[in-house]
């Protein structure tokens, strides 16, 4: 069949949870109608769920209306994105995963948008596919979930499952979709409706703001830098990171000195203790897991470097938050 050649429109189901990225949902519903309106033709209808039924509050207390609960989803979806926001790890609604085992066993492309995945890998539905996260969800979802093959693309498309890091590459996994069923030249034109520079590729990768700003800075010091992000339950020595990006190890320490104003251990520590920060926040591992999955050997030393870094305990700022 010509990517062109539409038989029924393709019914595309998104499951909102609480406390949902209204940016991350918004940034995939819009291409679907902008693909009905530019082609003048229905090529996608979409039904809005919720666990309960019940419309939602988004994560800045905005009303999402929804047209039905699990029990009232319509025969013959296409495809269900699941919408979540960072606190999707808290999220333990075992009706839901049932649900979504339900759908997916129906031969429904199930996909996750956002922190989605996670909801997705508490059902089980990602093992043995490659899947994304949003980058600042990584640390505790690799923890959590150390078997399944997770990337940082933008986005995954493997088999019948989809994934997305959320915010606007959303778009940009479905206007892939839309190329793929519809033709490049209509996803082209939605890439320019909404003032989009271009449509990314699963081959993209996401970025965090200090990578860029590091980059712009110079290519090998964020080199340097995603080596260390890299390479945090086993820390490489400066020397090996040097080797890697084709520098010597006193031309390394120099970029850390102009560029950041710090030797790359020191560096390389508060990336460590950083994402310490980020495991305490967001999983229920306890503080010596925590400590040597940021390759900490001793708890005291942990601690203390902690504490160095945001004045406080690990144990105080858990209780904290």
């Amino acid at each position: 069949m010509k990517a062109t050649e539409v038989l029924k429109p393709r019914a595309i189901g998104f499951l909102l949870c609480p406390g949902f990225s209204l940016m991350s949902f918004s940034s995939a519903i819009e291409p679907l109608r902008a693909a009905n309106q530019l082609s003048e033709k229905a090529l996608y209808t979409w039904s809005i769920f919720s666990p309960t039924g019940e419309n939602l509050m988004t994560r800045h207390n905005l009303e999402m209306h929804v047209d039905a609960g699990l029990n009232e989803w319509p025969d013959g979806l296409d495809y269900l994105f699941t919408v979540a926001g960072s606190n999707a790890y808290t999220f333990t609604d075992r009706k839901v995963y049932r649900w979504l085992n339900a759908v997916a066993a129906r031969k429904t492309v199930v996909g996750g948008i956002s922190s989605g995945s996670y909801i997705l890998a508490n059902a089980g539905l990602l093992d043995g596919y490659r899947c994304t996260i949003h980058w600042d969800d990584m640390p505790a979802f690799v923890e959590a979930f150390p078997h399944l093959d997770t990337s940082y693309s933008l986005f995954e498309f493997d088999r019948d499952r989809i994934t997305s890091s959320g915010g606007t590459s959303s778009m940009d996994m479905m206007l892939q979709l839309i190329s793929d069923q519809h033709g490049a030249e209509l996803a082209a034109r939605i890439t320019t409706y909404f003032q989009h520079d271009r449509m990314r590729t699963s081959d993209d990768r996401q970025q965090r703001a200090e990578y860029q700003a590091l980059a712009r800075k110079s290519t090998k010091l964020a080199k340097a830098v995603v080596l260390m992000s890299n390479n945090i339950e086993e820390p490489i020595r400066p020397a090996d990171i040097a080797r890697q990006i084709g520098l010597s190890q006193r031309q390394l320490e120099r970029l850390f000195h102009n560029y950041c104003h710090c030797t790359p251990q020191k560096y390389y520590m508060k990336v460590r203790v950083q994402h310490s920060r980020n495991l305490l926040l967001e999983t229920e591992m306890t503080v010596m897991e925590v400590a040597t999955a940021t390759g900490f050997t001793t708890q005291s030393h942990f601690t203390k470097c902690f504490r160095d870094q945001f004045d406080v305990t690990p144990q105080r700022f858990r209780l904290q938050h």
